[in-house]
């Protein structure tokens, strides 16, 4: 069943997850609450990474909704999004890929993050969910990144409507929720392995296990990582990141 949506606007501010954080008390937990910002002063990634938010030109955005306390598929959400964004974006002309688990790519290079935050409270679980898009971001203020990073505008050569995206994906990934509660992840096994990006040589992995190297398996029912080690070993990985290994 499609959740109500709530769009909420928000000129500037440290974190669209830290604002959730914050009002939890006064946001509907049985509606889909996105609530976007045109800048961020404080965003962040995964492992507390920096998210460079400059204003007006790319989306930061994090959803809001509520699960009960006995539904435990909480790891997959941020997969989930990433696969709506995917899919939105093909809309738009565009074949983006997924860096496992939700990083989103394009031209081998980043285009986009989600980080999922999960708070729980009077017996259900409250899924914060956020997502940080480049797309009117310039060329030139890519390059000052920590790593490869590209926007739809330098790929298309064009500027888009931030908002009107923004509605697409909120539409498309309530679609995928409604699906996701019913067949669980592996409704979207798939499609998420055919959008897979790094799935071929030789990769690096960083976990809190250690450091592992190896190539691309598969990836399970629940949405883990199969690397094949160079021992032969196959080793399933839960959580941690992903990277080619670089060629001497």
């Amino acid at each position: 069943m499609l959740l109500k949506i709530k769009s909420i606007h928000l000129p500037i501010i440290d974190s669209t997850n830290t604002w959730v954080k914050e009002h939890l008390d006064d946001l509907d937990p049985e509606i889909l609450t996105c609530v976007f910002a045109d800048q961020q002063t404080k965003g962040r990634g995964r492992f507390a990474r920096k998210w460079n938010s400059p204003k007006g030109v790319n989306i930061y955005a994090t959803y809001y909704f509520s699960l009960p306390s006995t539904e435990m598929r909480l790891h997959n959400l941020g997969q989930l999004l990433s696969l709506s964004a995917a899919s939105v974006l093909k809309t738009y002309g565009f074949h983006a890929q997924i860096k496992w688990p939700n990083d989103l790519y394009l031209s081998e290079k980043k285009l986009g993050g989600i980080l999922c935050e999960v708070i729980k409270t009077k017996g259900r679980f409250n899924v914060i969910l956020g997502i940080g898009l480049n797309v009117n971001m310039e060329a030139n203020a890519l390059k000052s990144l920590d790593q490869a990073a590209t926007s739809l505008k330098v790929e298309a050569e064009k500027s888009f409507e931030i908002e009107s995206i923004i509605d697409d994906l909120t539409r498309e990934f309530n679609q995928d929720l409604s699906k996701y509660k019913d067949v669980g992840f592996k409704g979207f096994l798939k499609e998420y392995e055919s959008l897979l990006a790094f799935s071929k040589g030789l990769l690096t992995f960083y976990s809190h296990e250690g450091t592992f190297e190896g190539t691309f398996d598969s990836i399970t029912e629940e949405g883990f990582m199969k690397l094949r080690l160079t021992n032969g070993e196959i080793k399933t990985l839960i959580s941690g990141d992903v990277s080619k290994k670089a060629i001497d």
